[in-house]
């Protein structure tokens, strides 16, 4: 929609003695060329709201009393202002979010228009970075996680919204809660979920102290028994201990031991490797896991075989709130303890109901760590080689498991040789590789069976993989190395001499 049009479309503000965030909204909507902005006063007494209300250019309707947050209505401030078009309603302390287009109230207006079955369109918001320090922080994510739960299309939900930020439409002339949420980047934040409960502001303080019973449910010492009661409904998750208590194999989520020397669980491993288990990957494993989803800024990692999560905390530790993890358990059993989480709660972190990634999940994952039972893990990996997008990183554990995993017997690591993956398997006891997909492959084989003392080197790595050791890997990857240095030199070769042709022709 034309933004010129939303300047005649009215932002009336719900305020009550809170002036930082109400601030820091005015801000936004100005910068966003808002221009009919209206502050509906609900007896307002904080002294630097007051003085900022006689400075402000903005319209101020005083109603003198504390009508609450539906006053918009109960006071009749649209007949006030003699509008019957498109409205804005906020609470005070909605902000959008930094990464907010402008364009959000235009947004919310085309969205109006493609669904007529919603009364309003408002922002979603944030609960995938509230702070340790606001005390209701558990129970905001589990309220607040059922609006993100029926999307409709691609970034929005239906799901109801109070006197958050949405806009209405002309004919709704009271409370509604019938509505669509936008997801990213379309976001706010809910400011008093940012505040320390044990050390609040001045501005907090005289807020708490003068609002008036029953008048919000977030900013008391003890939330509402119906809130309560809500929250506890919804909770059907387990805290953490819980879950250690009804799977102790899991109890690495509710607190995770120190590792232990990799010699413990694997005698012949090297000195300086550490695991927890016979079963999870090592620590090393965890912290390269770790590294890569921050220095690749996936915006999806796909993850499988949760089990205790040693890979998936640190993942996700890693990761930004415009980031997605999907995670996948095989084992049902789990896979359902999982689920019920705190964890798994937020929209940007998601344990599968699958026991595997679907091909879409994989064509879609930037970042794609494999630790699934083997059997799964080879089919994973037929998969990823088939549908996984160029330059997309694949990270994969435990490549010594053996067994027999299909009918040829073949290995994890087999598996990853067969296909021709292009990478190098890792130092690591357990032998975890490192993959990239790309059509570098191709080239890169091309060019080295060019180079002319290249046949030996290719004969002695394909006798190191027909020996079917595991104990070649340094070797191999020595011999790799050098083919690589070799290619390398090649390729640079190749382009100096099409750069020069180049500039010969333009010549």
């Amino acid at each position: 929609m034309n933004l010129d049009v939303l300047k005649d479309v009215p932002i009336l503000l719900n305020c009550r003695d809170r002036l930082g965030c109400l601030a820091e909204l005015v801000t936004w909507l100005e910068r966003a060329g808002h221009e009919w902005i209206v502050f509906v006063d609900n007896d307002s007494s904080y002294p630097p709201l007051l003085e900022y209300f006689e400075q402000t250019p903005h319209t101020v309707l005083r109603l003198n009393r504390n009508i609450g947050h539906n006053a918009v209505w109960e006071a009749g401030v649209l007949d006030t202002l003699d509008h019957r078009g498109l409205y804005v309603v906020t609470d005070s302390d909605v902000v959008p979010d930094e990464q907010c287009p402008n364009d959000a109230v235009g947004r919310f207006a085309d969205l109006l228009l493609g669904y007529s079955d919603v009364d309003k369109v408002g922002f979603g918001l944030r609960i995938d970075d509230l702070p340790k320090s606001y005390m209701f922080r558990e129970q905001v994510i589990l309220w607040e996680s059922q609006f993100w739960e029926k999307e409709v299309e691609p970034g929005i939900f239906d799901a109801s919204i109070d006197t958050t930020f949405a806009l209405y439409r002309p004919t709704v002339r009271r409370p509604t809660l019938r509505a669509l949420r936008t997801g990213k980047p379309y976001l706010a934040r809910h400011s008093p979920w940012y505040s320390d409960s044990a050390a609040p502001s001045e501005e907090e303080r005289y807020y708490r102290i003068h609002v008036a019973p029953g008048i919000t449910n977030w900013t008391q010492d003890v939330l509402s028994k119906a809130t309560s009661g809500i929250v506890a409904e919804r909770r059907g998750l387990l805290t953490t201990r819980e879950l250690a208590r009804a799977e102790p194999l899991l109890a690495a989520w509710a607190d995770e031991p120190a590792p232990a020397p990799e010699t413990t669980f694997m005698p012949l491993a090297s000195p300086g490797w550490h695991g927890w288990d016979p079963m999870s990957p090592g620590h090393e494993f965890c912290e390269l896991a770790r590294a890569l989803a921050r220095l690749l800024v996936p915006s999806l990692v796909v993850e499988t075989g949760v089990g205790q999560g040693f890979v998936t905390r640190r993942v996700a530790a890693a990761l930004g709130p415009d980031q997605r993890l999907l995670s996948f358990e095989s084992d049902v059993h789990l896979r359902g303890l999982l689920a019920k989480l705190p964890f798994f709660s937020l929209p940007c972190r998601e344990v599968s109901r699958r026991a595997s990634p679907s091909n879409d999940s994989l064509a879609g994952a930037d970042l794609t760590i494999l630790d699934s039972d083997p059997i799964y893990r080879c089919r994973e990996l037929e998969r990823w080689a088939a549908v996984a997008c160029d330059g997309a990183v694949l990270l994969v554990a435990n490549c010594d498991t053996a067994g027999p995993l299909d009918e040829s017997g073949s290995t994890v690591r087999d598996k990853i040789v067969n296909l021709g993956l292009t990478g190098t398997f890792l130092g690591d006891p357990r032998g975890s590789f490192l993959g990239i997909k790309g059509q570098l492959r191709a080239g890169v084989d091309a060019a080295m069976t060019d180079l002319p003392d290249a046949s030996e080197l290719q004969a002695e790595l394909a006798a190191l993989k027909a020996s079917r050791s595991y104990r070649w890997m340094e070797p191999a990857r020595r011999v790799r190395h050098s083919l690589l240095a070799r290619q390398v030199e090649r390729v640079v070769q190749m382009l100096s001499r099409a750069d020069t042709e180049d500039t010969s022709s333009r010549s």
